[in-house]
């Protein structure tokens, strides 16, 4: 084989570390703000909730502008959330899926195609299952070429753990886009609304961003840190090479 060519495809697959590199660092700033913003967005409805809804606080007239002001703020928070939501969501799954594209030239030839492993975090049902392998697959070839042995929170239980967080968010994130029209038809129907409450359907939220999605950004975060450390790694090592064939 022409060597121009291979010392080309060493030079295109350094690029690809770069920029899958570039693309980590943003994520990490945009999953810290994400999770400054939602914990602010849960301390807000606590406070609604606790001491407006509860009844622990005695509302006077001027209360009441500060409640509104609160509710605008929220509305802003929740819209800035949103938002920061869908982006890091889009540059996650750009950045996993040059990860896994990534392994080929470490010698780990991706098991599904890149074409099905990015398709698959959007078909329902396999989007539980199949994306699992291959970031299985990144963590333990990346893992690997670092020489680091698997330990917990460093090996697959973390992986699994995220995992099943996230799987669990997605299936109560489809309940919750359902449960309007359920509640709608509940009302209408007139038979079990008397035994639905929406204080309880609100605490339910909290309770969700608390004990899932903000841990699900956590362990996000640190497997994009811990992914992008070890490539970073890899990088340094062929960067010599790189050298050698420019020069």
């Amino acid at each position: 084989m022409n060597d121009t060519i291979i010392d080309q495809d060493f030079v295109d697959e350094q690029s690809r570390f770069r920029r899958s590199q570039k693309l980590a660092s943003i994520l990490r700033v945009f999953y810290i703000i994400l999770i400054a913003a939602t914990a602010i967005d849960t301390m807000i409805q606590l406070w609604a909730y606790f001491v407006v809804e509860k009844g622990i606080m005695i509302l006077h007239e001027s209360d009441y502008t500060r409640l509104e002001t609160a509710g605008i703020f929220q509305t802003i928070i929740n819209l800035i959330s949103l938002l920061l939501s869908l982006t890091a969501a889009v540059l996650f799954l750009v950045w996993v899926n040059r990860c896994y594209q990534n392994l080929e030239p470490l010698g780990k030839p991706p098991a599904f195609g890149k074409w099905l492993f990015g398709l698959s975090w959007f078909i329902p049902l396999v989007a539980f299952i199949l994306p699992l392998f291959g970031i299985r697959e990144i963590w333990n070839t990346y893992q690997k070429e670092n020489g680091d042995n698997p330990r917990l929170w460093q090996g697959l239980e973390f992986v699994y753990l995220w995992w099943i967080l996230y799987v669990l968010y997605r299936i109560i994130w489809w309940g919750f886009t359902i449960l309007p029209a359920v509640y709608s038809l509940l009302i209408e129907e007139g038979g079990l609304y008397p035994n639905l409450n929406l204080n309880n359907v609100i605490l339910l939220g909290i309770s969700i961003q608390i004990f899932l999605f903000i841990p699900i950004l956590l362990l996000q975060m640190y497997f994009v840190q811990r992914i992008n450390h070890w490539e970073m790694n890899i990088h340094a090592k062929r960067e010599p090479l790189l050298a050698a064939i420019i020069d």
